[in-house]
């Protein structure tokens, strides 16, 4: 036997007819799932559609059953179902290759919260599916949305009487304090603290008998932070009477320095609490052995403890409870046998987050008072030194959201700020309960 020539031809079976046959069977299957996948990707953004669409019809239901509910209806529900339904069907109706039936729609009624839950179902047909044996998808989602109207709420306003609320109220006022002040001759044997000093912006308070610095600014026509805050939380106890059309409102008022105090019990007789703004005084303070005056932390521990958890609105019981705090933010407190001055910490105002309350904070920063031994040793540091403002980020961070955080930046922003507190409460709306 002869053995072929290197580089002469053998002869070799032809596989190319296989590979042809192999890719065919391949690529069978590998054109179904792209053409199920261009199908699964048409059927999500459709049930998106679909959930939006329960979601608008679940709000609207609530809307309008509120609605109907305050003009005195006696259909407020079966009207809310019906505007819902057709919510739904009208935006339904625009998806293309979806099918669906009758939503499954109840609004209930608890006090004066209504609920409603919206339930679809619906079939995706696929227009490439069907290669692989998937004709349909189902779809189905259910949407919950709930509205008070007129929902009871508690109000409770929390301020900073403090000797740092003794600070002249405009860069003016400042002025003229210092002026008196420089110019103060304590009377024969009077013993004056350590703290008072020439060209203080402080109306030091540090005995009764008129004749301290308070008794300076008073006679001299000086506004303190203190007259301003008077101003406009009566300003704010007046609004709030006025949009307590419906007697669900109630209100408090309480204070603290070096202790927290009760000046008007939760009352749902807000014209009352004006009476009680005028009881508001300054802590007499020496500044020997109880320098400190600022006991943030005691104040909120007090509240947290006597404040019950905060409910739905329904009824009087299950109120919805708020917060407003009216601060510098600055606590000047014991914590031990160490004196602690710097930012409020915001862990003292977790208790009452966690109980429901919202609580809604006034920043109001100290104006800089550079001829102050107090403000340059203890506040200066935690305004400036070209870092974010430590004060304001602390009572942000109280706060139970970023937009429940309000800044007064001068005397008449308290009262301007304090309005939008309360308007935040005012604006009540549905929420999804998904």
């Amino acid at each position: 036997m002869r053995w072929p020539r290197w580089g002469a031809c053998v002869p070799r079976r032809d596989r190319r007819g296989n590979v042809a046959i192999v890719t065919a069977l391949i690529a069978v299957p590998l054109i179904g799932f792209a053409a199920l996948a261009v199908d699964v990707g048409a059927a999500t953004s459709a049930h998106a559609t679909l959930d939006a669409a329960a979601d608008s019809a679940a709000l609207l239901a609530t809307t309008v059953a509120s609605n109907q509910y305050q003009a005195g209806s006696s259909t407020a529900v079966a009207t809310a179902t019906a505007a819902a339904k057709s919510r739904f069907v009208a935006q339904a109706g625009t998806i293309s290759s979806v099918v669906f039936g009758t939503p499954v729609i109840t609004v209930t009624q608890t006090g004066t919260q209504f609920t409603s839950n919206v339930t679809y179902s619906a079939v995706y047909t696929t227009a490439l599916g069907a290669v692989v044996g998937m004709k349909t998808i189902p779809l189905s989602g259910v949407s919950s949305a709930s509205m008070s109207v007129n929902p009871y709420v508690d109000i409770q306003v929390l301020m900073d009487t403090s000797a740092s609320m003794l600070i002249a109220a405009t860069a003016s006022d400042i002025s003229n304090l210092q002026a008196l002040t420089t110019a103060f001759k304590a009377a024969k044997n009077e013993v004056v603290p350590d703290n008072a000093g020439q060209q203080c912006a402080f109306a030091c308070h540090w005995n009764t008998a008129g004749t301290d610095y308070l008794a300076l600014a008073q006679l001299g026509g000086v506004t303190l932070r203190l007259d301003v805050l008077r101003s406009a939380v009566g300003n704010l106890i007046t609004n709030i009477a006025a949009a307590n059309k419906y007697g669900t409102f109630r209100l408090g008022l309480s204070t603290f320095a070096q202790a927290f105090s009760t000046i008007y019990s939760m009352s749902s007789s807000i014209s009352g609490a004006s009476t009680a703004l005028a009881s508001i005084s300054p802590d007499v303070n020496m500044c020997t052995s109880n320098c400190p005056e600022t006991y943030f932390s005691a104040a909120m521990s007090s509240l947290a403890a006597t404040t019950t958890a905060s409910g739905d609105g329904s009824t009087q019981a299950k109120s919805q409870k708020y917060l407003f705090i009216v601060s510098d933010g600055l606590v000047d407190q014991m914590s031990g046998s160490a004196r602690v001055i710097g930012p409020i910490s915001p862990t003292d105002c977790q208790a009452l987050k966690n109980n429901g309350v919202i609580i809604l904070t006034l920043y109001t920063p100290y104006l800089p008072l550079p001829t102050n031994p107090f403000y340059m040793s203890n506040v200066w540091q935690y305004q400036s030194m070209g870092t974010p403002d430590q004060i304001q980020q602390a009572m942000t961070a109280c706060a139970s959201a970023t937009n429940y955080a309000f800044v007064a930046s001068n005397s008449a922003d308290i009262d301007t700020q304090l309005n939008a507190m309360l308007a935040t409460v005012l604006q009540t709306s549905g929420h999804f309960t998904q």
